[in-house]
Parts: structure tokens; sequence; C-alpha cells
């Protein structure tokens, strides 16, 4: 992980304060510290540096202190969670990366505001393709629910890349679902017609 990546987080978490967009303000300091966590762990300056700008946008998108509070101890947790989930991915080890999304994924969903966050919107389009990409629809579609619950609610009534997006994405993968079982079920009536 690179510092100069978390470097630019951070500005353009910054640049997202300055237009009043809190909510992706805490994504982009979020990556951050991701990469912070990385390259210095849990302890660094660099660190806590990262965590403090997520709280002031927290604090500035309206959330009180004591749910700031309470969510920074579990983003951290979850945080590395994540991390070691991407690293093991690429390390092509799938099992043990949704293992450890899903650890990540409970402990944002512990928290009452990790719920309703972007990061957790992420997190869950991320589980989601991944899902996906092993033809697993069952378990995709709900990751890509929850993930267009948080954008949708995140938009506030206003026009949304992510929620068109992610629509899309769902549309696309219930067509693929439906086009696999229709292939399957032509499959089971030419075999059995053949028997």
């Amino acid at each position: 992980a690179q510092p100069e990546l978390a470097h630019l987080h951070t500005k353009i978490g910054d640049g997202y304060s300055q237009q009043g967009l809190f909510d992706r303000s805490m994504v982009s300091h979020r990556k951050a510290l991701g990469v912070y966590m990385i390259r210095y762990g849990p302890y660094s300056t660099f660190t806590a540096t990262a965590l403090n700008h997520f709280r002031e946008a927290a604090l500035k998108y309206g959330w009180s202190d004591k749910a700031v509070d309470e969510y920074c101890g579990v983003l951290e947790k979850s945080v590395l969670h994540e991390v070691n989930a991407d690293m093991m991915l690429m390390q092509k080890n799938f099992d043990v990366a949704m293992r450890e999304y899903g650890a990540a994924l409970a402990l944002e969903e512990s928290s009452v505001v990790g719920r309703l966050q972007l990061p957790s919107a992420s997190m869950y389009c991320k589980v989601g393709s991944l899902l996906a990409d092993r033809d697993e629809f069952d378990g995709a579609l709900p990751h890509f629910g929850k993930a267009l619950g948080i954008y949708h609610s995140s938009s506030k009534g206003k026009s949304n890349h992510e929620v068109t997006n992610t629509s899309k994405l769902i549309r696309k993968l219930l067509h693929r679902q439906c086009k696999m079982k229709a292939h399957a079920s032509n499959v089971n009536e030419s075999v059995h017609t053949k028997a």
C-alpha cells in the first residue's frame, strides 16, 4: 500500500467536506485509513490522523459524538478485516477473503450508524460482485439489495449514480440468473426426453 494513495484519498475527502458532501468525505477518509493501516499499522500517527478526519466528517454529517465514538471503535476493526480480505483476494484465496469480508460486514452491522454508511454499501457491492462472478446469485442479490438501500437512503431523494448503477447491476444479475435457470431447465428436459 502506497502512502501517496492514502494522501490522495485524504485530499479527496477534504474536497468533499468543503462541498458539504460529508458522507462521501467519510468514504474517502475510510479508504485512507485502510491504506495507512496496511502500511503503518493501527497505532501510527498517520492512522490516527485518518481516523480523526473521518470523525470530523461524521460530526459535520450530523452524527452525535456518542455515535461517532461507537462507530470509530467498530471502524478500526472492520477496516482490518476488509484489508485482510483484500489481501486474501489478491492471493486468490476466495474462501478466506469471504470470511474476512463477512467479519467486516458483521462489525459494520453491529453499529447502528454503520448499517447506514456508504462504506458498508461499497463492501456489500464488493461481496455481491465476488459471489456473482462465481454464479452464486442467491448470495449476491441480497448484498446488492443492502447496498442499494444504503445508497438510496444516503441520496435523500436526489439523483444518485450509485443508486442507478446498483439498480442496473441487480437487473443484469436477475436477467443472468433467469437465463442460467432456463438453460439448466432446457438441459434437464433434453436429458429426460432422451431417456
